[in-house]
């Protein structure tokens, strides 16, 4: 009857082993999703968060420049100088300069590169006053806080824009070249000029974003907690397993979340939006949720070294030589799986594969050693 209950045992060993392992690698790969989750419903969903991240990038040279491109443009687009035609004399207008012997259409086109080049000047001009950065940092304020109430409430509005009122700056450049005494300032219209950041074309499908963030963000954390501690209760051998699978999960998540910025960044380069700009808003966003995935993924790796030299310090002395060993294997594949991960760009399906390699060399690892130690304790004797 003995070896019938030893066999159990051992069957309820593997069992319990392998259901921790389940448990524990279903809640390593939840973690990193936890913490996007959780970043996101803090940093993107909230009007305070992100107006504090944003807000203090209107001194960039580049939203500078993004933001004068595009109000020129829109301020470009409704003045028509072919409207300034006069009936009197050559049918053109009295304040125009020009040579006797242009003709019409060469003074209008003259103008118009005048008028082109000028507006352009004022608005440069325009974003690199005090005016431009209080008019930044509220209109983000604004512009966050209506869409954030647009998405939670029921409205059936199919499309729309995340965008920047500059009306008033519009107002600063017939200011500013008023001012100067250009004569076509008098032309240029009041508008409610927008600079767009974001378009979507349906409000439905971003109220079921943030609503599957927001949900993620209050349950995953909990998830992924009590699947790790379940597998490590189910089997407490597993405990440094558990740390070392975590630091390389956090590892990967890092490193699919910078892929995720290189796309968005080719994204942008295919699209008329400028690159520069939005490498740098994504950037600015997500530098919390990249510093916090690399302390994980170091502190998981480095807790679970320490746990397995305190394994090392604790073993009886026969196993103290397995147990270096073991230390010296863990130490390896997580330094090398998470410096690679951390710091080379590579392809997301070439990071996946490397961790699900370096994860599955963890399980396998302690295996290997206490094979090879018991095929070389009978040529020892």
């Amino acid at each position: 009857m003995r070896p019938v209950r030893s066999r159990g045992m051992a069957k309820h060993t593997r069992l319990a082993a392998t259901i921790g392992i389940l448990l524990i690698g279903l809640g390593a790969l939840l973690a990193p999703l936890a913490l996007t989750s959780v970043w996101a419903s803090h940093q993107l969903l909230n009007t305070e968060t992100f107006s504090e991240k944003m807000g203090p990038l209107s001194t960039e040279p580049v939203v500078k420049e993004f933001v004068a491109e595009q109000a020129t443009d829109g301020l470009l687009a409704q003045i028509d100088v072919s409207a300034w035609r006069e009936d009197s004399g050559t049918g053109l207008p009295d304040w125009l300069p020009g040579r006797v012997s242009d003709t019409v259409d060469d003074a209008l086109a003259a103008l118009e590169r005048r008028v082109n080049q000028g507006v352009q000047a004022a608005m440069n001009r325009a974003v690199n006053t005090s005016v431009f950065d209080s008019l930044w940092e509220q209109g983000i304020r604004s512009s966050h806080g209506q869409l954030m109430q647009s998405l939670e409430s029921t409205s059936a509005a199919s499309s729309g824009s995340f965008a920047l009122d500059i009306g008033v700056l519009a107002e600063q450049v017939k200011a500013d070249l008023t001012g100067q005494e250009v004569p076509w300032a008098r032309f240029i219209p009041q508008l409610d000029l927008q600079v767009v950041l974001l378009e979507y074309e349906s409000m439905d499908v971003l109220r079921s974003w943030s609503n599957g963030i927001q949900n993620a963000a209050l349950w995953l954390p909990w998830v992924s907690l009590v699947l790790l501690v379940s597998g490590v209760i189910i089997n407490r051998k597993l405990l440094g397993k558990a740390l070392s699978v975590l630091g390389l999960v956090f590892g990967l998540g890092y490193a699919l979340a910078n892929w995720a910025q290189r796309w968005v960044g080719d994204w942008a380069e295919e699209s008329a939006i400028s690159s520069e700009f939005v490498d740098l808003m994504v950037t600015e966003l997500s530098a919390s949720l990249f510093l916090q995935l690399r302390s994980l993924a170091i502190a998981a790796a480095i807790v679970a070294v320490l746990y397995y030299l305190v394994c090392w310090f604790w073993a009886d002395q026969p196993d103290k030589l397995g147990q270096v060993r073991l230390l010296l294997g863990v130490a390896g594949v997580l330094l090398l799986g998470i410096l690679f991960l951390l710091t080379v760009p590579a392809p997301w399906l070439v990071s996946v594969l490397l961790a699900v390699v370096a994860g599955s060399s963890l399980f396998l690892l302690e295996t290997v050693i206490s094979r090879v130690a018991q095929h070389r304790e009978p040529l020892a004797a």
